[in-house]
């Protein structure tokens, strides 16, 4: 599997380890549909400029596919407990269509 890029317009599925991100949850027709697709779990490594959240570039992708909902699950608050020391860098986990692997855009 290749890696994946931060720059995704598609922000759904999308939370900071340590709750400082969002996580989007959608619900309806198109969760059947999304629930087919094959989803990857990213951490991410970012970095604060001093005016916005940068990615640094570092990422891990899990190597197991899940379906939408599992994917959210695992992004829930309740699943992880973070530390941070340093301000000005944070980790953030999101869900991806694992079709989107070695793309720039992701978008559905």
């Amino acid at each position: 599997m290749g890696t994946f890029t931060a720059r995704f317009n598609n922000t759904t599925g999308f939370a900071n380890i340590g709750g400082h991100g969002r996580h989007d949850r959608q619900s309806g027709g198109m969760v059947k549909f999304r629930e087919m697709k094959e989803f990857v779990l990213v951490i991410s490594m970012w970095g604060h400029t001093g005016a916005e959240w940068t990615y640094v570039g570092n990422q891990i992708v899990l190597q197991q596919s899940f379906t939408q909902e599992q994917c959210y699950r695992l992004l829930e608050k309740d699943m992880w407990k973070a530390n941070y020391e340093n301000e000005y860098f944070k980790m953030n986990i999101q869900c991806f269509p694992k079709d989107c692997s070695g793309k720039k855009v992701c978008s559905d």
